[in-house]
């Protein structure tokens, strides 16, 4: 588990982080602009922001991405094995969730082929086309988590 917020101070120790990671400590360097081996929020929001300007002057939404797995992989470092193991079964339940909706859209789907009740093309083009599936999908979601 990462711990590296010092309660006692307004700075992230970065031998914390760069131990944290695998990753080249040269990057942390670039965060610690005045080379204290602290890094302030200052520094810290700097470096986000140049980054993600950098990514995004590149190709754009890659800055965004490359903020959302770090922020992600940073908030992830912080959870201890219990937590973590939650946040596993939590993400694991929201895709059977989705799986339910996913076999129950295509149930309703299957049926509007009368020949055999198997999802064919033409119900899925025919149900895409008019967003008849859209509605068939938020109407599932209302069932599964009682929203009436």
């Amino acid at each position: 588990m990462l711990n590296a917020k010092d309660p006692d101070h307004d700075y992230v120790i970065k031998e914390v982080l760069v131990a944290a990671f695998t990753l080249d400590t040269e990057l942390f360097d670039a965060i610690d602009a005045e080379g204290t081996g602290k890094i302030l929020l200052p520094e810290w929001l700097n470096f986000f922001r140049n980054t993600l300007r950098s990514k995004e002057e590149a190709v754009m939404g890659s800055g965004q991405e490359w903020v959302t797995k770090m922020v992600e992989s940073l908030r992830a470092a912080c959870l201890d094995a219990a937590e973590l193991e939650a946040e596993r079964a939590a993400r694991a339940m929201e895709v059977e969730e989705l799986m339910t909706i996913a076999e129950k859209a295509y149930g309703a789907l299957a049926t509007q082929n009368k020949q055999d009740e198997v999802l064919r093309k033409p119900e899925l083009v025919k149900a895409h086309g008019d967003n008849r599936f859209l509605q068939l999908a938020l109407a599932f979601i209302v069932q599964i988590f009682d929203l009436t």
